[in-house]
């Protein structure tokens, strides 16, 4: 049974490592949001998102959709779709009118799709820069 709620401090420093590992290099957690939702298989964590939110303009940005690598194929679908739905409830619960995501994998993509995500720009590069 997946369970869905707001993540934890933990929950995040989890899905930044599981970030790291699939990037191939360290990320910086302080880059991620202080709201994030997880998604729970039992007592495993098996995805975390972030939630970026534009208070004044009602909208909100997905973060990196951080899974767990320990965590079978169908079930990280499975939690990753519970979890787009729960951040939906939670955004509008905040308020905000629009919640973006971007996302390279074409399976996230697809379970975006089927839970109502319209298709935006198809040819995003998502760049970053630390600006120290």
């Amino acid at each position: 049974m997946i369970t869905c709620k707001l993540a934890t401090g933990h929950d995040m420093v989890l899905g930044n490592q599981w970030l790291s590992i699939e990037i191939k290099r360290e990320f910086p957690l302080d880059f991620h949001p202080d709201t994030a939702v997880v998604a729970y298989s039992d007592q495993t964590p098996v995805v975390v998102i972030p939630i970026y939110i534009e208070e004044c303009r009602r909208v909100a940005v997905l973060g990196h959709c951080m899974t767990n690598p320990a965590v079978p194929g169908k079930l990280k679908h499975e939690a990753v779709g519970q979890l787009l739905e729960y951040a939906c409830r939670y955004v509008k619960m905040r308020a905000c009118k629009y919640l973006l995501g971007y996302f390279g994998n074409r399976a996230i993509n697809r379970i975006a799709r089927k839970r109502g995500f319209l298709l935006g720009d198809s040819n995003v590069e998502q760049l970053i820069m630390i600006v120290r």
